[in-house]
């Protein structure tokens, strides 16, 4: 997928989940003004915001997990409608202490003072709401829980930091033999290499250029001498393999696109040391090979209207569409299975030639 798209993607993402919560958050906050003040002479203020607000909460819940917060999937419904009521819960209990301040603190008892107050505590509510439904509550499928649900474990790792990588293999050690590894760690950014100022100061910033390919080629190449050191303890099979390893690079490595630089390298530099490495291996019987991706359905992707989407698989000569993970996964397999398939790189993008921009 093109990086440029790609940042976009995400960036939209993001103001759409925002308009979307907005939406549902000012269509509740009708509901809460609407019964607070229906119950406010009947049973006190506390009481009707607390009521109006647990009426608005059910209202708000399904807004957000069916509308606002659909693309990002859960591995736990329980575990997400408890977080979503607890932090409401949190969010009514910041708004109810405006309330209850400008009634009987400042002894102010009608109807306007208590709807300014009643904005001001939605105002802040309403952001504490939006920080913790994007950090804890909507917050994509759990690593942890995604790895329960294959009957396997997770190890959060830095795959630069060297330490954190070997504890990540030795988890994996812990399970049984080390016999396959799928390496798909990486990303970067889209800059320019110089600015329209001619001035240095904008040019592509050096530590920016480092810290994409340090990601890229240094964290795969940390996964790749780890994984194949534990690996060269293996019993050999009949053909004398101990193990397969497949990494992921990008057509960005072939096709880098303006704005890409950073992360043409970086991909470019996985493929490059894909054939040093199966020869470097090929002593201990351990194979290695590469995919590189094009236009696929990552969860960016999918956050982002159907109409991008479709002008995206356009340009895919065929199948006009994204590629699927289970595509992805399919290769993969394949890579580590077929005995004979060794230090190649493989495009799987549906022959598309990514344009300059």
């Amino acid at each position: 997928m093109s990086l440029i798209r790609d940042t976009y993607a995400r960036f939209h993402a993001l103001i759409h989940e925002i308009g979307k919560f907005g939406i549902v958050g000012l269509v509740s906050t009708i509901i809460t003004f609407a019964i607070q003040n229906a119950l406010y002479g009947h049973v006190g203020p506390t009481t009707a915001v607390i009521l109006a607000n647990a009426i608005a909460t059910c209202f708000a819940y399904m807004g957000n997990r069916y509308w606002a917060f659909k693309h990002r999937k859960t591995a736990n419904m329980g575990r997400e409608t408890v977080l979503f009521i607890f932090f409401n819960v949190v969010g009514t209990l910041i708004q109810t202490a405006f309330v209850d301040t400008n009634h009987y603190l400042l002894h102010n008892t009608d109807r306007i003072s208590l709807n300014i107050a009643t904005v001001i505590g939605i105002v802040f509510a309403t952001l504490f709401r939006l920080v913790c439904y994007r950090k804890f509550v909507f917050n994509e499928v759990p690593s942890a829980g995604v790895a329960e649900e294959l009957k396997g474990t997770f190890a959060r790792t830095d795959v630069t930091d060297p330490d954190q990588m070997r504890a990540a293999v030795d988890a994996a050690l812990a399970q049984g033999e080390l016999r396959g590894v799928v390496h798909c760690a990486g990303g970067g950014s889209s800059r320019r290499t110089i600015g329209r100022d001619g001035e240095y100061d904008s040019a592509h910033p050096l530590d920016e250029f480092a810290r994409i390919v340090t990601l890229n080629v240094v964290g795969t190449f940390n996964c790749v001498r780890l994984a194949a050191t534990a690996m060269s303890r293996n019993a050999p099979d009949a053909d004398g393999c101990r193990g397969a390893i497949v990494t992921t690079a990008s057509v960005a490595a072939f096709d880098g696109q303006i704005g890409q630089a950073a992360y043409a390298a970086g991909k470019a530099g996985i493929v490059g040391m894909t054939l040093p490495l199966a020869r470097d291996l090929s002593a201990a019987g351990i194979r290695i090979n590469t995919i590189a991706p094009g236009t696929f359905q990552t969860p960016p992707m999918l956050a982002v209207p159907a109409e991008l989407r479709a002008s995206l698989a356009a340009s895919v000569p065929f199948p006009k569409r994204l590629g699927n993970p289970a595509e992805f996964a399919s290769l993969a397999l394949e890579m580590l299975t077929n005995p004979y398939l060794n230090g190649e790189t493989v495009r799987l993008d549906g022959a598309i030639r990514m344009a300059p921009k």
